[in-house]
C-alpha cells in the first residue's frame, strides 16, 4: 500500500501545475522585516508532497535504483520515514527529511503562519531546526510566493 502511495505521489508531482519559484528579490524584501517572520505565509510549489510512513519507504525505493543486485540487509524496514516529494523543473525530486520537518512542511501546505508551523514542528521535535527547515526549501526551490499577514 505505501509503495502505491510512493509511486502516486511521483506521479502527481510530475503533472502538477508548473509554478515558478519565489524570485530571490521578493524573498529579499520579506527578509528586511525579521519582526514580521512569525506571519509569513509560504505557498508552497502544487506538485510538493509529504509522505510520512511507519516504514523505511524511501531506503527502499532508493535500494532498488540500481541495475545491480539489491542489497536490503543493513536497512531496517520499521524505520519511519519522512519524504518530501516535489518537480523541480522536469525532474522529481525525493527527499528525505530531517525531524520536524515533515509537520513543518504540511503546516505550511495547509496555509499555517511561519512560526505557528514552527510551533507544530517543535512540538512534534524538541530540537526542531527552523534554518535547516528553512534551507532545505529554499534549497529545493520548493516556496512558490510569500506573503505577510500583519493582521494577526
Amino acid at each position: 500500500f505505501r509503495r502505491v502511495l510512493f509511486r502516486s505521489a511521483r506521479v502527481q508531482a510530475y503533472h502538477a501545475a508548473d509554478a515558478s519559484p519565489v524570485a530571490p528579490a521578493r524573498l529579499a524584501l520579506v527578509l528586511e522585516q525579521p519582526d514580521q517572520l512569525s506571519n509569513l505565509r509560504m505557498r508552497l510549489l502544487p506538485s510538493l508532497q509529504v509522505l510520512r510512513s511507519p516504514w523505511a519507504v524511501l531506503s527502499i525505493w532508493a535500494a532498488h535504483q540500481t541495475d545491480g543486485e539489491v542489497d536490503l540487509s543493513r536497512l531496517d524496514f520499521a524505520t519511519p520515514e519522512d519524504v518530501l516529494v516535489l518537480r523541480s523543473e522536469w525532474d522529481v525530486q525525493v527527499l528525505l527529511l530531517p525531524p520536524g520537518v515533515a509537520s513543518f512542511a504540511q503546516a505550511l501546505l495547509g496555509g499555517s503562519a511561519l512560526g505557528d508551523a514552527a510551533e507544530l514542528a517543535m512540538r512534534e521535535v524538541a530540537d526542531f531546526d527552523l534554518s535547516q527547515a528553512l534551507a532545505l526549501l529554499l534549497r529545493f526551490r520548493a516556496v512558490a510566493d510569500l506573503t505577510m499577514n500583519t493582521l494577526e
